[in-house]
């Protein structure tokens, strides 16, 4: 689901920066308004949750992986614009230290799954829980949420790649049409992606929310300091599942997912190298590169301790930036 560098061109993500910017713009006049002291870190934990979450990389048809996303579960404890915040931190720490994701394609991913994908599953999951929302009725609309939402945002990478080769020709991307992109992203999170998704989401969204209302969140002390206790406990239950993210793939002799392969998976699989993909492949150079320590593979060992560092800077992340909007919206409001 993350598109690196040098895999769709200037056009398609200048277009991408030009949505996210009054996006993350919006997103932060909104919250100056309402994020209160004590959801600062529910919108960290959040983040730190879609970092680890997509650590899970699972096999797939075809030899390659996926992974889920998580941005359903933000979006419903904390809002559409928070779980936009959030999710966009937590791709900042993938793409900048790791190299998960690109520079120049930032502003795509986030648009893809902190933007389409919280916003989406936020309204599918308004529409099911209704005025009187029972704990079987949370359970579904969650996973219905957190499920549309993923196959949405699948949807919408391979549309950008399969665009590439009606804007730019054939031989600078890969050569592949919308159709067949569509094809290809779809059938498995349809599948396989979408309904791990479901249950990751309905079961968090449940447990965190199952002595009171999600409902209450935002307006009462006691039930927003419960959400941050057990939030926390499902970041932490998934961060010692990371290790699976490794094991899994090697179990199945599944490699990466479609359309993150390097410059060797490329020529072995096209008997060259697109031109537009050898030009910005290399653009950012991360100092942690595909999540392993330098001079070694990824190992369960290493992805765990990696995924402690990553999660620990994305939580980081998560609460100066709710700080720092928290203490804009004082300003605001006393001026």
């Amino acid at each position: 689901m993350h598109i690196p560098d040098g895999y769709v061109g200037p056009q398609t993500y200048g277009i991408a920066y030009a949505i996210m910017l009054p996006v993350w713009a919006a997103a932060s006049k909104v919250l100056r308004k309402n994020l209160s002291r004590k959801q600062i870190p529910i919108l960290a934990l959040g983040a730190a949750f879609c970092f680890v979450v997509m650590f899970l990389n699972v096999p797939v048809m075809g030899r390659m992986t996926a992974h889920p996303v998580g941005a359903g579960l933000v979006a419903i404890i904390s809002g559409p614009w928070a779980a936009c915040i959030a999710i966009s931190a937590a791709l900042a720490i993938q793409a900048v230290p790791f190299g998960d994701g690109g520079i120049t394609t930032f502003g795509a991913n986030c648009l893809n799954l902190a933007f389409i994908m919280p916003f989406i599953s936020w309204g599918v999951f308004k529409l099911i829980i209704g005025s009187q929302p029972s704990q079987r009725r949370l359970w579904i609309a969650s996973a219905v949420a957190g499920y549309i939402g993923i196959v949405a945002a699948s949807a919408a990478v391979a549309m950008e790649i399969g665009l590439q080769p009606h804007i730019a020709g054939q031989g600078m991307y890969l050569p592949y049409s919308i159709g067949t992109s569509l094809k290809v992203m779809l059938i498995p999170h349809i599948l396989i992606v979408g309904p791990i998704e479901a249950i990751i989401t309905a079961s968090a969204v449940t447990y965190v929310y199952r002595t009171e209302s999600w409902r209450f969140t935002q307006h009462e002390p006691g039930v927003a300091g419960s959400v941050v206790k057990r939030l926390a406990v499902v970041a932490i239950i998934l961060l010692l599942l990371t290790p699976l993210g490794v094991l899994l793939p090697q179990w199945f002799g599944a490699g990466a997912a479609w359309a993150e392969w390097g410059t060797e998976e490329l020529h072995q699989m096209f008997g060259y190298v697109p031109q537009g993909i050898a030009k910005g492949i290399d653009f950012w150079k991360a100092p942690i590169p595909d999540y392993a320590l330098p001079g070694n593979e990824a190992t369960p060992v290493t992805i765990l301790i990696i995924g402690l560092i990553g999660t620990t800077a994305t939580l980081a992340l998560g609460l100066g930036i709710g700080k720092l909007i928290f203490r804009k919206g004082e300003k605001d409001a006393a001026s």
